[in-house]
């Protein structure tokens, strides 16, 4: 059972059978001493109160209804929003997004060409004619082009299509798989368990499974590590968006199986939940994962990047994740932005000048020469902190720095952290950023007289 069992489309003879998700939420006025003390109580209720409403919605921390969710930002990794990212949960269909990298990767390699034609088995033939599946009808012996089932496989989610892709690539769909895990394993991700390159259940897979594989079984991954691949997907081929930014798609053109192709991503123009600028990704739906979705946005020179996992049942899908979704992005657009926190040329706030030892001036002011932008949130700052780190050459051994100091001298590092983790990337977390510190004006030796005088103070104040 998979996306697209919403409009069922059955075509007679060896026209495709195309199943495609389309689901379609006064008082009286008195002249007495009441009445003014009635007014002004009336006063209150609806100018005070109202007021201090809005104040606690404000502060209201965001959430979105579903199981597991992450917002990150598609050139950095940044995390703007994350909920259960780590646990790794059924993903159904958007294993689709890691099958079409490794197809592009071998087209781009040229171990594969797009007009390269691809005889169908009856394995395959079989698979495809599963009514409780996404599909496009295949039929035994019959050639079809990398294009049209690459088409298939991203537009309507076709799982036979995307089998015979990744059986012509390996060989076979379990050695498929072992580039599957292969390549999340190249990225640093371990939560993901792949047995399939559809991401269908076991049980609807006809008795090919993955070796040592068990009956009930299907694809699992944690929001978090899910956005990786599509991080990585966007960034490598960034025409996979010319694809699934299209609602719609002609398979096998021109021949006796052409059919359109309308899509499952309900977010694209035209369609029922339509937000400007989405232009992808992915749906997938299982009795076991329930209803996912990864998407993207794109919005002036901005991208983000969005996983919902499990947001309704197989039986509920009213839609309910790409409202969600919608908010999610929304969130990661409207409430953050990449912000000047500390400009160049003047003082670090909350850092102290610090001690430079044997100097006439005692302490030395910092100056960054650069501006140093951060990602921040505009309803609720982050507590960052700010540490300094002399530069050891220019130290003594109790870690002070020591004159002379020439002003616009490298003299150390500020490291800023932040304690709410608003820096976290789906790549690192308890990240700190590093910013180097200028002497801001010259700093001179104390002289040899000084230096006696400042011992002998030194001498006294610690006899008492």
């Amino acid at each position: 059972m998979e996306d697209g069992l919403l409009s069922l489309f059955t075509c007679l003879s060896k026209d495709p059978l195309i199943i495609v998700e389309q689901k379609e939420i006064f008082m009286k006025k008195r002249h007495s001493a009441q009445s003014i003390l009635t007014f002004s109580l009336l006063f209150l209720l609806f100018f005070f109160i109202p007021q201090q409403a809005d104040a606690s919605e404000g502060d209201v921390e965001f959430a979105v209804d579903v199981s597991a969710a992450i917002a990150i930002d598609a050139d950095t990794g940044k995390i703007f929003y994350a909920q259960n990212a780590e646990e790794a949960l059924p993903i159904a269909s958007t294993t689709k997004l890691l099958t079409m990298y490794l197809i592009l990767e071998a087209i781009d390699n040229g171990s594969l060409s797009w007009d390269e034609e691809i005889i169908i088995s009856k394995h395959l033939e079989e698979l495809s004619h599963n009514i409780n599946l996404s599909n496009v009808f295949l039929f035994e012996n019959y050639a079809y082009s990398v294009r049209d089932l690459f088409i298939a496989t991203e537009k309507v989610s076709a799982n036979a299509a995307a089998v015979a892709l990744a059986e012509r690539i390996a060989g076979s769909e379990p050695a498929f798989v072992e580039l599957m895990r292969a390549k999340l394993n190249s990225w640093g991700i371990r939560s993901g368990y792949i047995i399939s390159a559809s991401g269908i259940n076991n049980d609807d897979a006809l008795g090919q499974i993955f070796p040592g594989s068990q009956p009930g079984e299907e694809n699992l991954m944690s929001a978090r590590d899910l956005s990786i691949v599509a991080y990585h997907l966007i960034k490598d081929f960034p025409e996979i968006l010319d694809y699934t930014s299209k609602k719609s798609e002609i398979f096998a053109a021109e021949t006796e199986f052409e059919t359109l192709l309308v899509g499952t991503n309900q977010l694209l123009e035209d369609q029922k939940f339509y937000k400007e600028g989405v232009d992808g990704l992915k749906t997938g739906t299982t009795e076991l994962a329930g209803t996912c979705f990864v998407g993207t946005i794109a919005k002036e020179d901005r991208r983000v990047i969005t996983v919902v996992l499990n947001v309704e049942t197989f039986e509920e899908d009213s839609g309910k994740r790409f409202i969600e979704t919608g908010r999610l992005m929304d969130h990661a657009l409207n409430d953050w932005e990449y912000a000047l926190v500390y400009p160049k040329n003047s003082p670090i706030p909350s850092l102290d000048d610090v001690i430079v030892k044997n100097s006439i001036q005692e302490t030395a002011s910092l100056r960054l020469k650069d501006d140093i932008f951060m990602w921040v949130n505009k309803k609720q700052p982050g507590d960052l902190s700010l540490r300094f780190e002399p530069e050891a050459s220019g130290t003594d051994i109790d870690g002070n720095l020591q004159a002379p100091i020439a002003k616009d001298e490298y003299i150390g590092n500020i490291i800023i952290e932040s304690p709410s983790h608003s820096m976290d990337t789906v790549f690192f977390a308890g990240q700190t950023l590093t910013a180097a510190v200028y002497a801001d004006q010259d700093i001179e030796v104390l002289p040899w007289y000084l230096k006696v005088w400042q011992s002998i103070q030194n001498f006294f104040d610690n006899l008492f």
